[in-house]
């Protein structure tokens, strides 16, 4: 300072880098630039302070000298070589730290750098490590999506699916053990899964008395270390569910087909009850009732020519829960004809319900598997929704539906009525109120068409097929705006979307009036055609049918101490078809004061 100070001092300006080159203060040479900020020797100085401090911060050989060094000169020649010791001692600094968490920090820190290699190799490792310890399958799982080529991949996937397998076995779930196998349906593990799915199905059928249909699920697993057990517990159940009859002419006809054993049990017990014939017969009469179908399960023909006779077909069909009827109303949702889907839809959901809860998770499962694959848009599409519905996941069908009606021009106004459905129970309230204003410009330009079509069909022999689809949408239409009537649990929202309530009432209202007046003039002059509205003739008969069951289970819960009736009042109060005779069966017994053997339909 005092000697740059005396040659200011003296006016000797040209000697001042000559009297600084050669120090190694970097002191003295900052303060050279500071003072000859335009000398030709300013560069010079620049350098030599870098290269002082490059010295300085090797010889320290810390994290934070390498730092100090790279903030001050970023673009120094020496720059590399400090960024390289950096790296080294970050990676040498996080390999001794030994956890992923520091690993995984040198690798933000130093991308694609000179350790990059050798850190991805440790971070393998210890992901390997970490993973092996953990029971997150889940996480696991993304984990193997995002990094296909680690180098344990194969033990990480042994561990997924050993994983996976031990939580669809013990959360007992059939959706779970059927999601494990078609994930991985060619481990050692899927054939136990098989086997538990199997036993859970054959349990259920059990309790629904479904045994043949049992016998054939053993029939294809014959490889189940249960095989034996369960073909057992299937003769087990049948020989009573024979023996529960009460019906000594049905007991000696069964006795047949059980084993010879069985069979002399069985013939003793028929001659028992004919010599007390008096004793059981109204209590054979009763059991009879309550186990006859309610409807057919063969069932009726999707290609009958009135959509009438296919919606009523759809509507009794709601009382026979088997998956062919399930079946069945799953195809009728791809009808031409709205009111058909309409009832198809609402009958498969009880019948659904009453498969119980394994039995229905395998059928949905197992319909899934053969539709989502193909289902891009349609129908069929519409048809996934509804088994993703069935399934508990409504978010996933209201996606689904919206998606289709999104992708169309003219979109289907079965879709978009339960699209609106869906939003609306899930309280989503501006979007049902969106979907709805849709549906309804949807129906009313189906309408519209409907009529301009009419005047050429009115003498036509087929005209009538035009009423059929018009009270379809009446259906449809009045179905979609009953909650936002006064005291419904839906707003308009037509803050968002203008007065579109109104304008579908009264779209509604003239489309009402249309089909009253042209249906009453069709009727007069076709004698015929029975009316859209016109009762099921089946409807009088279903209804005492109804009747005769709760004087069944009032009879049969009178004696229900016998265990042959407490096997079919069990039955009843797990499986029958119809909810009300259900009910009564579940609480009759406790209500005369004696309970029956265990919670009825547990599992189911």
């Amino acid at each position: 300072m005092l000697i740059i100070f005396g040659l200011v001092s003296s006016g000797c300006l040209g000697s001042a880098w000559d009297q600084v080159r050669g120090s190694e203060d970097v002191d003295e040479l900052r303060e050279f630039v500071q003072l000859y900020p335009r000398d030709i020797h300013v560069s010079d100085a620049l350098n030599k302070i870098a290269y002082l401090e490059y010295q300085r911060a090797v010889a320290a050989d810390s994290r934070y000298a390498y730092q100090m060094f790279l903030e001050r000169h970023p673009d120094s020649v020496h720059a590399f070589e400090v960024r390289r010791r950096l790296e080294h001692l970050d990676f040498f600094e996080a390999r001794k730290r030994g956890t992923l968490e520091a690993v995984l920090g040198f690798m933000r820190t130093w991308p694609g750098g000179s350790y990059d290699s050798q850190a991805r190799k440790l971070a393998d490792g210890l992901y390997c490590e970490k993973f092996q310890q953990s029971d997150d399958v889940d996480a696991l799982a993304a984990f193997l999506t995002r990094h296909p080529d680690i180098s344990c991949h194969g033990k990480l996937l042994s561990l997924e699916i050993k994983l996976r397998h031990r939580r669809a076995v013990s959360s007992g779930s059939a959706a779970d053990l059927i999601e494990f196998i078609h994930a991985h349906p060619s481990s050692g593990a899927a054939q136990e899964a098989r086997s538990m799915l199997a036993a859970q199905r054959v349990n259920a059928l059990i309790r629904a008395s479904r045994f043949a249909v049992a016998g054939e699920v053993v029939k294809k697993h014959a490889y189940s270390s249960q095989h034996a057990s369960l073909i057992k517990r299937i003769e087990r159940a049948r020989l009573e569910w024979v023996r529960s009859s009460l019906d000594p002419a049905l007991i000696r006809k069964s006795a047949a087909t059980f084993a010879p054993e069985d069979k002399k049990r069985l013939r003793r017990w028929a001659a028992r009850i004919s010599a007390r014939r008096r004793k059981y017969r109204r209590l054979a009469e009763a059991t009879a009732l309550l186990r006859s179908p309610l409807a057919e399960k063969a069932v009726g023909d999707t290609t009958a020519v009135d959509p009438r006779l296919r919606w009523l077909d759809a509507s009794r069909l709601a009382l026979s829960p088997e998956e062919e009827t399930a079946e069945f109303l799953l195809d009728l949702l791809g009808d031409s004809f709205l009111q058909v889907r309409k009832v198809a839809f609402e009958s498969l959901k009880p019948v659904v319900a009453g498969l119980g809860r394994v039995r229905a998770e395998v059928w949905l499962a197992h319909k899934k598997s053969q539709m989502v694959p193909k289902a891009t848009t349609g129908i069929l599409l519409g048809k996934v929704a509804a088994l993703y519905e069935f399934s508990g996941q409504p978010e996933t069908s209201l996606k689904l539906l919206e998606e289709e009606a999104q992708s169309q021009e003219n979109p289907d106004p079965f879709s978009l009525y339960h699209a609106a459905r869906l939003a609306g129970e899930l309280g989503q309230n501006n979007r049902a109120a969106n979907l709805t204003h849709r549906l309804s410009q949807a129906l009313n330009r189906f309408f519209n068409q409907r009529v301009e079509a009419w005047a050429g069909l009115r003498g036509s022999e087929r005209g009538w097929l035009t009423l059929r689809q018009i009270y379809g949408i009446r259906s449809l239409w009045r179905e979609a705006l009953a909650p936002y009537q006064p005291g419904g649990n839906l707003l308009p929202a037509e803050e968002l979307l203008g007065n579109w309530l109104q304008r579908s009432r009264n779209n509604l209202k003239k489309l009402e009036t249309w089909f009253e007046e042209e249906e009453r003039k069709w009727i007069l002059q076709n004698q015929d055609y029975t009316a859209c509205r016109a009762p099921d003739p089946a409807a009088t008969a279903a209804r005492a049918h109804a009747a005769k069951e709760q004087e069944a289970v009032f009879l049969l819960a009178a004696f229900v101490s016998l265990p042959e009736v407490r096997r079919t009042v069990a039955w009843t109060a797990c499986c029958h078809p119809r909810r009300s005779t259900r009910l009564l069966a579940q609480i009759l017994p406790q209500i005369i004061g004696v309970i029956t053997s265990g919670p009825p339909g547990k599992n189911l």
